[in-house]
């Protein structure tokens, strides 16, 4: 078992090393955090590349090879950045056939991180020993804690022999889960490239390229809903005042929402290392009466403590049929 939970842990970078010393005295048998490894002279520092490693690349193949060649010696692959089975595990086993022949015989590990993990172990174990590489071993990780790797282990036969533990073993039970994703980036001719990832679970599965989020205000001067739009809808959004509304998570639900006024949320705050927003940054008391104001134009039904409207959250249809070309391209 690993300690997985360096970005998730919430005590800031002065407090990391003492949780992930905490994690080892408990069993683990090491951690991702390279920085509680040198100050407590632990055993190297285990872990994998992040999906922005994939994502950065042609796809899982070009990725693995490149980050074969810097770290050879310590390979291990994150598989399930598009497709596990049939792209991830398939790219993985033909690197790691590769660092074989070179003599690079060390232990290597292939991650799963989404998914039915049970069910896709068991297919990746088979397909690594029918390839001859029964010394490579599978590691899961994903909002793990000890009743679901029991469960895994003792009732679903899961054939996994490796365990990522981050967020449940820093954070409460009830933390807000939010992770951090590469969702375009710039060639160097100045291109912006959307990427996406992809999971098993749509609640993963990121949304692409540069966005905006407009939020629309009904006749009653209260806050409607948001859209997320693309970048290139984003001079039509100045006067536009309705959109067919995509659920991001249900691909057949959509219905139009509309407004009597809209209001951009992203504003600039830096330019050129100046900053050049004029309101409240620093002051307690201005960004006080700026939360104030906005809770004021929700909705009491979404401020109630119990059963509370869901305000709602959805996607332009440009950007939901850009998320829905790529995810198809990428089958």
């Amino acid at each position: 078992m690993v300690d997985f939970s360096f970005r998730r842990m919430m005590a800031g970078t002065g407090g990391t090393a003492e949780l992930s010393r905490a994690l080892i005295i408990g069993g683990m048998n090491g951690t991702s955090n390279t920085y509680a490894a040198k100050k407590y002279k632990l055993e190297k520092p285990l872990g994998t590349h992040a999906h922005s490693w994939v994502l950065a690349f042609k796809d899982d193949g070009n990725a693995f090879e490149a980050y074969s060649a810097v770290y050879p010696h310590m390979a291990s692959f994150l598989a399930d950045t598009f497709d596990f089975l049939k792209k991830g595990m398939v790219a993985a086993i033909e690197e790691i056939k590769k660092l074989r022949k070179e003599g690079y015989n060390q232990l290597i590990l292939i991650r799963d991180d989404s998914g039915d993990l049970a069910e896709r172990s068991k297919i990746a174990r088979a397909m690594l020993d029918a390839a001859g590489l029964k010394d490579v071993k599978l590691i899961a990780s994903n909002d793990l804690d000890e009743y679901q790797i029991q469960s895994l282990k003792r009732i679903q036969d899961a054939r996994l022999e490796v365990w990522g533990v981050g967020t449940r073993a820093v954070t409460p039970e009830d933390s807000l889960g939010c992770v951090y994703k590469e969702t375009f980036k710039i060639d160097p001719y100045g291109k912006v490239i959307p990427v996406i990832k992809l999971s098993g679970n749509v609640s993963k599965s990121t949304l692409p390229g540069p966005k905006w989020d407009i939020r629309l205000i009904n006749e009653k001067n209260q806050y409607e809903a948001d859209v997320l739009i693309h970048d290139s809808q984003l001079q039509e959004s100045e006067t536009r005042l309705n959109y067919t509304f995509y659920d991001p998570f249900y691909r057949d639900l959509h219905t139009m929402v509309k407004g009597v006024a809209s209001k951009l949320l992203q504003v600039k705050v830096m330019e050129k290392g100046e900053i050049i927003y004029d309101g409240p940054l620093e002051e307690t008391l201005k960004i006080r009466e700026n939360t104030l104001k906005n809770l004021s134009m929700l909705h009491e039904g979404h401020k109630r403590l119990e059963n509370p409207h869901t305000y709602r959250v959805g996607l332009s249809k440009t950007l939901f049929e850009m998320r829905e070309k790529m995810i198809l391209g990428n089958k």
